[in-house]
């Protein structure tokens, strides 16, 4: 007897468990489109991933491998976490001064993570290489796992590795030559296109439901 009422949604662990679990693999979802699927991939990063995956340390994790754009499977996931958030908006009750009751703001994640004047004019494109130029700006703008008191244990280090991990193991079973992203429309009759190097992937958890990666023909 653990003293838990699992009918209870504040005490119930699995409403804490399984919301992160279903973001983590956005996130992985969409990282692996990126690597795998976008044209202008390198395919150095599928290379790197590949050794991050035989042998998976914090060292094989951030150590810059020479590829076109010098990048870590750090940067990779990085990128991605930055482009999609696993929590696009944090909602806090905050006691303001002139207010008797609390009033519930949002911190815009997502914005924060596409602010140009902090990522550069490209900042809607997944670019691994930009984590070479890491500034201070950049490094208070980042917060994939929110900040302050309430930050998600997973930033230690844990969730970024674990990401690495699923999107390299993924990628060596779906690799471009073999598999094909189609981007279908929302309508029956609605034709399917191949995704190109200027659609931009949503982040929202119900968008992006028509992709549908389909085996080539041989």
């Amino acid at each position: 007897e653990i003293g838990l009422d699992w009918n209870d949604n504040k005490d119930n662990p699995l409403n804490i468990l399984l919301p992160a679990y279903e973001t983590l693999w956005r996130v992985v979802a969409r990282c692996l489109v990126e690597v795998v699927f976008r044209p202008s991939a390198d395919v150095e990063w599928l290379h790197i991933l590949n050794e991050f995956r035989a042998n998976p340390t914090p060292v094989t994790f951030s150590t810059i491998q020479p590829c076109k754009d010098n990048v870590t499977v750090e940067f990779l996931v990085n990128e991605a976490l930055r482009l999609y958030p696993p929590t696009r908006r944090i909602y806090r009750h905050v006691h303001l001064e002139e207010r008797q009751d609390p009033e519930l703001l949002a911190a815009d994640i997502e914005q924060c993570h596409r602010l140009p004047h902090i990522w550069g004019e490209d900042s809607h494109r997944y670019w691994p290489a930009r984590w070479l130029e890491e500034d201070e700006s950049m490094r208070k703008a980042f917060m994939p796992f929110g900040g302050g008191d309430w930050i998600c244990p997973a930033s230690s280090g844990f969730g970024t590795m674990m990401i690495g991990v699923l999107v390299a193991s993924s990628a060596r079973i779906i690799s471009a030559d073999d598999w094909e992203l189609q981007l279908r429309g929302e309508g029956p009759d609605d034709d399917s296109q191949i995704l190109d190097d200027v659609t931009e992937l949503d982040s929202d958890r119900h968008e992006n439901t028509a992709w549908e990666i389909v085996k080539r023909v041989q």
